[in-house]
């Protein structure tokens, strides 16, 4: 399995002057007084506990962007899918929820939705591969279906739009909800060439993140239409979920939306860009092998020592950091890593890039 996602950064990436992966960033002290200057200069309002003020605004101007009837700010993610599902679940007046096996729900929140709400999964699909069409056969009476677009653990893959369509209207035949994990939504939408709210409106209702692809100070977001999002904001209070005043959330989301989402798009070109390379080498694979967003997986033909080694010896001798955290999915399985293109990719020239990365090449011959 991949290492736990509240890693500390490597002591040696802290040493190094570029980097492979990952974006060029402000500083905290730097976002926050970004935050501050845009409400001062927007006059933005306070809103209290989650009522009213900038927040609101913003409320209605992402539901139109998703093509939604409402929407409500949300601290986290996992607090905005587990209530999007509980209310699912409420509606239908039944309590079982399906999703792939690698879904964020099933694997990184301790079984929140059983713990906390009593709700019963069903698993679609198997854990090493994206969805068949035919998996949606084993279907039956679920409130709801939790659609990761794109499924992450397998390297942000993503159906193309035909296949996407049978399988919701697969599901939705069977009288199931579409509820949209939309974590990277932004990162998938160009893949499609379609706008968020295209996609957005082949589901019931939608969870997007504004802290991962946009690099907001947190926070996430649930669309759906008014009847859904006046629930939500029940479930919210009984979450513990209405804080104070959302306003630095909600401005840090908004103050950098617009570039950040074309900044999105040039990040897909670089992530097809590093993966040529890498495809061209005789030990590492990217999967998928077109990159279809940002983020994909580089599988190595190494054990995760010699590796390690090697991407050290590189930062101490280079100033170059390349990969922070490989894992192994499966025993059988190769080691990988969660590749994230950015901007950092810009610092070196195309012959640069492919000298370091056959350094990687090199040791998973010797491996």
């Amino acid at each position: 399995m991949r290492p736990s996602l509240y890693l500390h950064p490597h002591p040696l990436r802290k040493q190094c002057q570029k980097f492979i992966t990952g974006k060029i960033s402000e500083s905290s002290t730097e976002h926050f007084e970004h935050i501050a200057t845009f409400i001062r200069h927007n006059k933005a309002q306070s809103d209290v506990y989650g009522a009213g003020g900038f927040v609101e605004d913003f409320e209605h101007k992402m539901a139109t962007h998703l093509g939604k009837e409402a929407a409500i700010f949300m601290p986290t993610g996992a607090m905005a899918q587990l209530i999007a599902c509980r209310i699912w679940c409420e509606q239908t007046e039944r309590n079982t929820i399906a999703m792939h096996p690698t879904c964020q729900i099933a694997l990184n929140e301790h079984d929140a939705y059983a713990v906390l709400h009593g709700m019963k999964p069903t698993f679609i699909g198997e854990y090493q591969r994206p969805f068949d069409v035919k998996d949606f056969n084993e279907l039956t009476s679920e409130a709801v279906f939790v659609y990761e677009l794109p499924m992450r653990q397998l390297g942000c893959i993503a159906p193309d739009y035909d296949e996407l369509l049978a399988h919701l209207k697969t599901i939705k035949e069977k009288g199931i909800k579409l509820h949209l994990d939309g974590a990277r939504l932004w990162e998938i939408a160009p893949y499609y060439d379609l706008s968020p709210s295209q996609v957005c409106t082949l589901f019931d209702s939608v969870y997007v993140s504004f802290y991962k692809g946009l690099g907001a100070f947190g926070g996430a977001l649930l669309a759906g239409d008014n009847a859904f999002i006046e629930q939500t904001k029940i479930w919210r209070r009984r979450h513990g979920g209405d804080i104070k005043t959302f306003l630095p959330f909600a401005v840090s989301a908004a103050m950098n939306f617009e570039n950040a989402c074309a900044e999105l798009k040039k990040d897909k070109d670089r992530a097809i860009r590093l993966a040529k390379f890498i495809n061209n080498t005789r030990s590492m694979a990217t999967q998928p092998t077109v990159p279809q967003c940002n983020t994909f997986h580089i599988e190595f033909d190494a054990s995760i020592e010699s590796l390690t080694q090697i991407r050290d010896e590189i930062a101490k001798t280079n100033g170059i950091w390349t990969f922070d955290y490989f894992f192994q999915p499966f025993p059988d399985m190769k080691p990988r890593f969660e590749y994230v293109a950015g901007n950092h990719l810009d610092q070196f020239e195309d012959q640069d890039l492919e000298k370091v990365l056959k350094l990687f090449d090199n040791v998973s011959k010797r491996s």
